[in-house]
């Protein structure tokens, strides 16, 4: 461990922080190797009770070889920052007024939001990525990161049976329970908690629905076991998401740049700081959730396709398939606005090729089956 005072250019969480030097220990290993500024960034804001914060060294004893990789790597990351920032800006988007923080969102809002999710259901949802394969009717669905709980409500119209609702905050989902009650009756009903510790008894669920979540959950492992746990013998997992290195596998289109690939062409610490400094410059006070521990970008665990076959195969799950459908499928929603079938075919094979599939898979689509 070494001690280090840094000083605070920006600060979120304590208010008058700013300008102020910080004393700490850091280990080692969170600022040497792959992304390790933003290791320091992250456990550094932990020891002091700061949500995040940009710093600068002031004085410290940091000890070669710590000393020396920040002098040479500081200089070419406040270069990358630029480029990014000048790339995010060519193509920049902006939170619209329902896309807010938890913190922010008002039940009108989340009212809106699960009308909204209720209608994509219908027209170009999660059940279309199975329309191949038969469904089976259940006593017990859960929908793992359900959000706003429209598509729940859905799902209870398709599948029968109960639908269990799963978020993370009750502020989401609170709306959608009357909502909920009088469209289904007593049939859907929500519970707050986290996949990698599923508020349910062992063998309790016929049914384990995911869309658009994996890539967003803290430890992609432990919330596959735990599907696996509360799933009955025989007991389905259909999970649908994209891999990190999709288009817009950063996730910025909803709140900073619509510009594709970012995440590819730059290490997740530049980018962090590039959306930071973009995001303060505009003063609209628009913040994404605090990176967690592990986090390569703002509530993404970096889920690759290769890391999900693997943690498949490491798994107690029986595979029943796992597809991945090409970037320009016709489940994308812009098939029809952007005339993809036109030019589909050139890259229909892609989502087939070692490595470059990463970054020509639309979605991945994976049924799991609980052994009997």
């Amino acid at each position: 461990m070494r001690s280090a005072e840094l000083r605070v250019r920006s600060s979120k969480g304590i208010p008058g922080l700013e300008g102020r030097n910080v004393r700490c220990s850091v280990s080692e290993r969170k600022f040497g190797g792959r992304g390790g500024r933003r290791r320091l960034k992250i456990g550094v804001s932990q020891a002091c009770g700061l949500r995040t914060f940009n710093f600068q060294p002031a004085t410290c004893n940091l000890q070669p070889p710590l000393a020396t990789y920040y002098s040479l790597t500081s200089s070419m990351h406040k270069l990358l920052v630029k480029l990014a920032k000048a790339m995010l800006r060519m193509l920049p988007a902006y939170p619209s007024a329902d896309y807010k923080p938890l913190d922010q969102i008002t039940p009108e809002m989340a009212l809106r939001r699960t009308i909204e999710e209720i209608e994509d259901e219908r027209q170009t949802g999660f059940l279309k990525f199975f329309e191949d394969f038969e469904l089976p009717r259940t006593a017990v669905a859960l929908d793992l990161g359900c959000g706003f709980g429209g598509r729940t409500i859905e799902f209870q119209k398709r599948i029968a049976g109960h639908l269990i609702g799963l978020e993370i905050d009750p502020r989401v989902v609170a709306p959608a329970i009357k909502f909920a009650w009088a469209a289904t009756g007593a049939s859907v009903s929500f519970m707050t908690g986290l996949g990698e510790s599923l508020p349910l008894m062992g063998d309790s669920i016929d049914l384990v629905l995911s869309y658009d979540v994996f890539e967003h959950v803290r430890d992609p492992a432990k919330c596959l076991a735990e599907c696996y746990r509360v799933l009955r013998a025989g007991g389905l997992t259909l999970l649908v998401f994209p891999p990190y290195h999709h288009p817009t596998g950063a996730h910025l289109e909803g709140y900073c740049s619509r510009m594709p690939y970012m995440n590819v062409m730059f290490p997740a610490s530049v980018l962090v700081d590039a959306v930071d400094e973009i995001l303060d410059s505009r003063g609209d006070q628009y913040r994404p959730q605090p990176l967690r521990p592990g986090d390569s970008l703002y509530s993404l665990n970096g889920l690759t396709i290769h890391r999900f076959e693997r943690l498949v195969r490491e798994s107690d799950f029986e595979t029943v398939s796992i597809k991945l459908l090409p970037l320009f499928s016709r489940l994308n929603r812009q098939y029809k606005a952007w005339k993809m079938r036109y030019y589909a075919w050139i890259f229909s094979g892609l989502s087939r090729v070692p490595l470059v599939r990463e970054c020509f898979t639309h979605r991945v689509v994976a049924i799991l089956r609980k052994p009997f």
